[in-house]
Formats: C-alpha cells, structure tokens, sequence
C-alpha cells in the first residue's frame, strides 16, 4: 500500500530519504490529505470502518519516520478545502501568523 500510496517504487524510496533527512533535521511533518481513509470521523464517511485512520496512519509512517498520528490532517473533513484544514491546526496556525 506505501507503494501505491506513493505513486510507485521509485518515488516511494525517494520519499523514504527525504523525510528521512528531514528527520535528521529535526524538521517536523505534517501531512494534509483529502484521502477519506485519513478521516477522524470515520462515520461521516460511507464505507469507512473505525479502524481506517489508524491503518492510513500505519502506511505513512513507513514513508515518513516518527510521524505522529495527530500530524496527519484530513482535508475531506473541511469539504477538501487544505487551507481550512491547515488553518484549523493550531500548531501550524500559529506558526504562519508569525511569518
């Protein structure tokens, strides 16, 4: 699935190595999608069980190491509208009012 997820072997293990410079950096990760699958309120969704999160969650954090489950943001929840979502994360809230 971490495969397809990334759109195929070869940008699947370019992925794997940049975040896992990123990491060496200590630069944190954020991933915002529209995938359903990601969706915090399962049941909102037709055909999502309650354990789809915690299964997306599993694949993203073979690409992107130390990934917390709370960091991965799902735009379908905001009509897929990503900047809403963003907006709606206070840590990256606050971080873009600053700059």
């Amino acid at each position: 699935m971490a495969i397809y997820y990334a759109g195929g072997l070869k940008r699947l293990n370019w992925m794997i190595k940049f975040f896992k410079f990123l990491q060496k950096k200590n630069i944190r990760v954020f991933v915002i999608t529209n995938n359903p699958v990601a969706c915090c309120n399962w049941k909102s969704v037709p055909g999502i069980g309650p354990n789809s999160r915690h299964h997306f969650f599993n694949i993203i954090s073979k690409i992107i190491p130390n990934i917390m489950e709370k960091d991965i943001l799902c735009g379908y929840e905001s009509k897929c509208f990503k900047p809403h979502t963003f907006l709606n994360n206070k840590y990256l809230k606050d971080i873009y009012e600053k700059l």
